[in-house]
């Protein structure tokens, strides 16, 4: 973990430096490989890393429960005056 936070320190800084001033920069990842009993899966098993950079520093509608499929959907609506629907945040458990 130590490793990506720097390969990712230096990504960000890279794009912040040499890209367009508006650059909308989004880093996100799954909960990761975890096996629980259906019966016992803890809620952080579905925590999902989400981390945002908005050029007009408005986080306003990013919430602590925020999952992927409304990421983009507030992107479109922030930055290009979209007016997508928000979706329910939920997991779904998979069993073989």
């Amino acid at each position: 973990i130590r490793y990506a936070n720097t390969l990712i320190k230096e990504i960000v800084s890279y794009i912040k430096e040499h890209n367009k001033p508006n650059t909308i920069i989004i880093i996100e990842g799954d909960h990761g490989f975890g096996f629980y009993p259906p019966d016992s899966i803890p809620k952080c098993a579905f925590s999902n890393f989400n981390a945002m950079y908005f050029p007009d520093g408005d986080y306003s509608r990013i919430y602590d429960s925020l999952s992927p499929v409304n990421t983009f959907r507030i992107v479109f609506d922030q930055f290009f005056k979209q007016n997508y629907p928000m979706l329910k945040d939920t997991s779904t458990v998979v069993s073989e």
